[in-house]
């Protein structure tokens, strides 16, 4: 559900859009000339899509007119398992993994790539908790790939992660999954470009989010 920012952010759009076009083709305050009103819905609609989808994005409109926080591209970061495995008595050791975010002004699609296997996310939302920190919460199907599938079959799960600094600078949150396991996720570096495998993350040039942010 879009947010009040939100709905107010898109109506402002597309306000400001129908007052221009009522300008440009010189309607006045006659009423009879708001018939003309209707050949310009659908342009209103498409700017409105284009806002909800693409300007949004505009850093100048950050936290003022648009407070949904810029989280779309590549973020790494480290994975910590605390399964314990029953013959040695060790945790696995962490390991370097990505999440990729793609977003539009009132929606968020998350997918967690690990050099084993990809989560694809089933539904999520990018929401508030009760200390007004924004908080992604997902729950995905993960894919093994298929050389790995003999010890890890494929398994659904859950993630939820709390976005913190204004532009975002962390997420850092917590997984568990229907196979009994669970660890923490800890994301502190960034690209704004989004990778479709953990082969093509890895290959993209992150940066510590403090040295240039997705949202500045």
């Amino acid at each position: 559900m879009p947010s009040g920012h939100q709905v107010w952010a898109v109506g402002a759009v597309v306000a400001v859009i129908w007052l221009a076009l009522l300008f440009v083709a010189g309607i006045s305050g006659n009423f009879d000339q708001f018939s003309k009103i209707n050949s310009i819905v659908p342009v209103l609609v498409l700017g409105a899509a284009l806002f909800e989808r693409y300007a949004w994005l505009w850093p100048p409109l950050h936290p003022h007119l648009v407070r949904t926080p810029v989280l779309r591209g590549t973020w790494e970061g480290d994975l910590e398992s605390l399964w314990v495995d029953p013959v040695t008595g060790a945790k696995p050791p962490k390991k370097v993994v990505y999440f990729t975010v793609k977003q539009t002004l009132t929606t968020i699609s998350v997918r967690l790539h690990t050099d084993e296997s990809s989560s694809e996310q089933i539904t999520g939302t990018l929401g508030t908790n009760q200390s007004g920190q924004r908080v992604i919460a997902s729950t995905y199907m993960n894919t093994p790939r298929i050389e790995h599938r003999e010890r890890s079959r494929p398994h659904y799960g859950g993630v939820v992660l709390t976005v913190f600094g204004d532009p975002p600078t962390r997420l850092e949150g917590e997984y568990w999954t229907d196979r009994m396991s669970k660890g923490s996720l800890v994301f502190r570096r960034y690209s704004p470009q989004i990778a479709d495998s953990y082969e093509a993350a890895k290959a993209l040039s992150v940066q510590r989010v403090n040295e240039g942010s997705p949202g500045s």
